[in-house]
């Protein structure tokens, strides 16, 4: 099974490191790329996308008017916005119109996050996929850390405590991991267990 992908990106340079970071990953398959809203929407009229990478800031329109081009035109296509601004500074209400937005990441940052997000989309789309994801090239630093004490038994209090953090904040984390590692629950617990230091499976 293959996901079919479109990345906006009109900085040449960054689009080819978008290339080289996405180009690894199981199931996907790169279809086309643009540099402009007007190539992306040539694109999008032509063919059907299961991932489309658009970036916020095009030099002729914006990422979020060509999400909601992708809204009304194809619903089923999870969008990832790229975005060298800070998160928090984007217009929240255009994003939650715009449809189908799955994540908001930073170009400044590392690619990793993109790549474990649409890991995440395909192990939620294929079951299969699964089987080719791991806890340490997968998750964050944090998410690791989180992982492995959930792998432990220890409940989310717990975890607030001994990390330091708010109870809030280790729940967050934990739908994240879920959401990357494609389990929950139970297995989620069962499969961290294999990752405590000492069990021989890290």
């Amino acid at each position: 099974m293959k996901f079919r992908c479109l990345i906006v990106e009109d900085q040449v340079m960054f689009l080819d490191l978008l290339l080289i970071a996405l180009r690894g990953i199981p199931r996907l398959e790169i279809c086309r790329t643009a540099r402009t809203f007007a190539e992306a929407s040539e694109a999008l009229r032509q063919e059907r996308y299961d991932i489309a990478i658009l970036d916020y800031m095009l030099p002729d329109g914006s990422g979020l008017d060509l999400a909601r081009e992708l809204g009304r035109s194809s619903p089923n296509t999870v969008v990832v916005m790229l975005t060298a601004h800070i998160q928090s500074l984007l217009p929240q209400q255009a994003i939650a119109e715009a449809g189908r937005i799955r994540a908001v990441v930073d170009k400044v940052g590392s690619l990793d996050s993109l790549r474990a997000e649409i890991e995440a989309f395909i192990r939620e789309r294929d079951p299969q996929a699964r089987t080719d994801v791991h806890p340490e090239t997968s998750l964050t630093r944090r998410e690791l850390e989180i992982f492995r004490l959930v792998g432990e038994g220890l409940p989310n209090k717990q975890i607030a405590a001994r990390l330091f953090i708010s109870q809030r904040t280790v729940e967050s984390h934990r739908k994240t991991i879920s959401r990357k590692m494609g389990m929950s629950g139970s297995e989620l617990v069962r499969h961290a267990a294999l990752f405590v230091p000492g069990s021989g499976a890290s």
